[in-house]
């Protein structure tokens, strides 16, 4: 696939369908090196990577992500070490029986590839939640479907088709027992380039951002969700639509920024759509505009990027970010100098630097929650192990909660934060409802077999 670097010809062939269907301080960090290198050695003489991953454990988790019913969260455990031969995906029930302390469901995890990236929900047509999750190391992006049972447990299945059609329930009952995703549900992200002038390649090399977009409309009356993927060193984002049975099909593959961490989408119509992209490696954030045909073509309209003041020159910049719940304003974890950035959200997807609200270490996941009318920004910071509580009406930390071993992402479902605490292979919750008695009191998430 040779492309022009004009961004309105980086999609031909546009219809061409898929296969069927970190931590920061200089303390931790030398420790961390240190833990990295001795991890390699025994890795080198025991050769790790032939052991299956154990579902019922989390191993250096990293991202999660909240079912859209709210009652489930999926935490993407990254095989950091290298120990197992992949990562894992394990559901958590945020509040069994009458609000009791989360539970996992084991028997529900897949093995997904090694060291993920961040995560994401989306609902296909028949009410199954599929779970989106890049993998950094393999340059692909793993599908995970999440069905129902009879007692309202998720079932997490990624089997290649013709593993699904002769599969039979595990020895638990389950309907699929533990599993890696494998044939359709594994997509290789190095088949889904462009080749600029010079004849360089990109494509989303180190895959680690995802977003799900709103729906539209195709000329033939089929609803799709736009899907975009981006990768840390690949320079790149590569756009799908996904069909209401699931069907995936790449659009475009667009040039960025290297360094992208996180995306997001902002809806101007429907089939224009504006991409914010944030940076790891600059202090930038990239502002695509996306106008998609009834056919599902893609091209790119040039938007300026954004930066915050620079207040300091670390070569570490921006993490995840989360919108407001009004809509009005962007919200950011930002490294250099620690703090929470905001942006005002302007017409046509613009952002316009507002200002920041000063932190410590090394911030990294960001969520929001309305507390009886008052939203809330929690904010994990890796080096300090806790996690801000952050009113953005007067820009102020109230609070902070210590949670494990450099928490990085966090999701809030029904009332309850949930922080994958990367270093201790742990996950803590805590309450965010302040009329609630679990306000702001840790617990962990007790591993089951």
């Amino acid at each position: 696939m040779t492309h022009g670097s004009g961004h309105a010809n980086l999609n031909p062939g546009a219809h061409r369908p898929l296969p069927a269907s970190f931590v920061g301080g200089a303390a931790r960090s030398v420790a961390l090196l240190l833990s990295i290198s001795v991890i390699f050695y025994a890795a080198c003489i025991d050769n790790y990577r032939q052991i299956t991953p154990d579902p019922g454990q989390f191993a250096w988790p990293g991202a999660i992500v909240a079912d859209p019913a709210g009652d489930f969260v999926y935490v993407v455990s990254t095989n950091f070490d290298s120990r197992y031969t992949g990562g894992t995906l394990i559901p958590i029930q945020v509040r069994p029986g009458s609000g009791g302390a989360p539970v996992p469901v084991s028997k529900a995890a897949v093995e997904i590839g090694p060291f993920g990236g961040d995560a994401a929900v989306s609902l296909l047509g028949d009410g199954t939640t599929r779970i989106w999750v890049p993998i950094r190391d393999g340059d692909q992006l793993d599908l995970v479907d999440s069905v129902r049972d009879a007692s309202n447990l998720p079932e997490l299945e990624c089997l290649a088709q013709e593993s699904r059609e002769k599969a039979e329930p595990g020895a638990d009952g389950d309907a699929y027992a533990f599993h890696r995703c494998r044939g359709d549900h594994v997509i290789d992200l190095k088949d889904y380039d462009f080749v600029d002038e010079e004849g360089t390649t990109f494509w989303a090399n180190d895959a680690y951002g995802i977003s799900v977009g709103n729906q539209m409309r195709t000329f033939d009356g089929d609803v799709v969700n736009p899907v975009y993927v981006s990768g840390i060193v690949g320079s790149a984002v590569a756009v799908f639509t996904v069909a209401a049975d699931g069907a995936l099909q790449w659009r475009a593959t667009l040039p960025i920024t290297e360094g992208a961490h996180s995306i997001m989408e902002y809806v101007v119509d429907e089939f224009t759509r504006v991409l914010w992209i944030t940076n790891r490696s600059v202090n930038l954030i990239d502002i695509i505009k996306l106008r998609f045909d009834r056919f599902g073509n893609v091209r790119e309209i040039p938007m300026p990027s954004v930066s915050a003041d620079l207040l300091g020159s670390s070569g570490d910049y921006f993490r995840e970010m989360v919108r407001s719940g009004d809509g009005r304003l962007l919200y950011a974890a930002f490294r250099s100098p620690s703090s929470l950035t905001i942006f005002e959200i302007l017409d046509g997807g613009g952002l316009r630097y507002r200002g920041l609200i000063p932190l410590d270490g090394t911030p990294s996941g960001v969520a929001i929650f309305n507390d009886n009318g008052k939203e809330v920004v929690y904010v994990t910071e890796s080096s300090l192990d806790f996690v801000y509580v952050i009113d953005p009406a007067s820009m102020a930390v109230v609070s902070k909660v210590f949670v494990g071993a450099a928490p990085s992402g966090i999701a809030i479902a029904d009332g309850r934060a949930f922080v994958a605490n990367f270093e201790d292979s742990t996950v803590s919750w805590f309450g965010v409802d302040s009329l609630r008695p679990d306000y702001h009191k840790v617990g962990i998430v007790e591993p089951r077999d």
